[in-house]
């Protein structure tokens, strides 16, 4: 098997995680490549190019969007592969975004995530779906934005009704 990291986005460890894989990746066929930041359509199609993304905060919810598996990793939390018994902690964490810089990280998780998908490929399209429906469900804007105007409708007969006493 080959494997292809797309690194997307920039940060201040990223040399250091390019040459921490090129050593890795030293007489293999595993490849990185480095794409720099990316917006909107090009960004999309990065997300829809892969098959598994490994992301912090909003880029792991936009990975889910794509209906891709992803395996949550932030500055703040290690929530791992999103599945049935972690995606809730995820949500609430902001998929790796909130916590206390790793102190609950167990070296390995990574890759024991990473081995329990291509351990059985056939893993990979049902957990995409799953992420998939995860965010079109709790993170879709045009069903939060109607569920903001109707608490605004909420408020502002409340005020009305208050204001006829």
């Amino acid at each position: 098997m080959k494997i292809n990291v797309h690194l997307i986005g920039d940060g201040t460890k990223k040399e250091e995680f390019i040459r921490l894989c090129e050593e890795l990746f030293t007489d293999t066929p595993h490849s990185i490549i480095s794409k720099g930041w990316l917006v909107d359509q090009a960004l999309k199609k990065a997300y829809i190019d892969c098959d598994i993304i490994i992301a912090p905060g909003r880029s792991a919810l936009e990975g889910m969007a794509s209906g891709k598996p992803v395996i949550a990793v932030g500055s703040k939390n290690y929530i791992g592969l999103i599945k049935q018994d972690n995606w809730q902690f995820g949500m609430y964490n902001n998929f790796g975004g909130i916590g206390e810089k790793f102190a609950g990280y167990e070296i390995g998780c990574v890759e024991a995530d990473l081995d329990y998908l291509l351990d059985s490929r056939e893993r990979i399209k049902p957990l995409g779906e799953f992420s998939y429906k995860i965010a079109s469900q709790f993170f879709d804007a045009d069903k939060l934005n109607q569920k903001l105007y109707e608490l605004y409708e909420i408020l502002i007969l409340g005020k009305e009704v208050e204001e006829n006493k």
